[in-house]
């Protein structure tokens, strides 16, 4: 069930991005091209609720409900009138794995700017993380974006280890404070 409800929710992005970003010459072509009787969607909320019917109408046979997708798009076209549109965006969910989308799109804008290689173990970690929802592969594309700390980077480092006496005002006990310390980095 996870792994239809994330090829739902990458359809409903899709789906979504695709219809913010044609230009107003396709939407008049499109419009022309489409019978009268299948209107276009006009506002953002149409184009949200548009996409999560394709997703809930797609993946019904393996039981995708309403109650199983929640959709909001913020669209920052004009960053000073953001405009917001949902189809049960206000319910409150936990996102899982939502931020491997941003992983997702970090890695293909790190392969547009040419600062990281497209190889095939990158494209197999990109497919595991999403369809999978494999926290391995996840990891794997956190350390190919993020660039490792050089050893003469290291070499500047100083680790000053401090005991941790409370957590939000309530007391640690005496065998968990000997055992948890808190080390942090200072720069020479």
């Amino acid at each position: 069930m996870n792994q239809t409800i994330a090829r739902a929710f990458i359809l409903a992005l899709t789906l979504i991005f695709a219809g913010c970003l044609r230009a107003p010459a396709q939407d008049r072509a499109a419009d022309a091209a489409r019978p009268a009787n299948d209107a276009a969607p006009r506002t953002l909320q149409d184009l949200v609720n548009e996409a999560a019917k394709t997703a809930l109408d797609k993946f019904k046979d393996k039981g995708l409900k309403d109650e199983n997708l929640s959709v909001t798009l913020i669209d920052l076209r004009d960053p000073q009138h953001p405009a917001t549109a949902g189809f049960r965006g206000n319910e409150r969910v936990y996102p899982a794995s939502v931020v491997k989308l941003f992983y997702l799109a970090a890695v293909h804008r790190a392969l547009e700017d040419k600062r990281i290689e497209d190889t095939p173990e990158l494209r197999r970690a990109l497919r595991d993380m999403i369809v999978d929802s494999s926290n391995e592969a996840t990891q794997y594309i956190v350390d190919v974006l993020t660039p490792p700390l050089s050893a003469a980077t290291l070499a500047r480092c100083t680790v000053v280890p401090s005991a941790i006496g409370s957590l939000k005002g309530t007391p640690i006990s005496t065998t968990s404070q000997a055992a948890a310390t808190e080390f942090k980095l200072s720069w020479n």
